[in-house]
């Protein structure tokens, strides 16, 4: 009896770890998140449109509240070269998503984006292309 029952218990840890919603909570119990930081995402994939790329934002902070926060938007081409930018100022309010929609003269298809919540290590790329469905790529400190 014993040998049915750490079998069963195998099967199950088995079955519930091939459940990627069960790994991301094993994981995220593993992981300390600070009780302040800023959520910075697209909130859609960035489009290009009459000769624009329309690039969609939003910025949640969580925690302490500061007001005024800065995001520095980027063109460039794959080699660096800056073609555009802006620089905008959200007035966030606590665990409250702000959104703003960034457009900026697009000169080549294969640009790239880049946004830069100024102040932290906190950043966004999404790479325009012709031939591929990209993907957006972030990265956190």
């Amino acid at each position: 009896m014993p040998v049915v029952v750490i079998l069963a218990a195998a099967l199950t840890g088995a079955l519930l770890w091939s459940q990627p919603a069960v790994r991301l909570a094993v994981r995220q119990s593993f992981t300390e998140i600070p009780a302040n930081y800023d959520e910075l995402y697209f909130t859609q994939l960035p489009t290009a449109a009459g000769g624009q790329a329309v690039i969609p934002l939003s910025l949640v902070q969580h925690g302490t509240h500061t007001a005024g926060l800065q995001l520095r938007v980027q063109l460039t081409t794959p080699a660096g070269t800056v073609t555009g930018g802006s620089t905008v100022t959200l007035l966030p309010e606590p665990n409250t998503p702000v959104s703003t929609t960034v457009r900026l003269p697009l000169t080549e298809s294969d640009e790239v984006v880049q946004v830069a919540l100024v102040g932290t290590d906190q950043t966004l790329r999404y790479s325009f292309q012709t031939a591929a469905s990209p993907e957006p790529k972030a990265s956190t400190p």
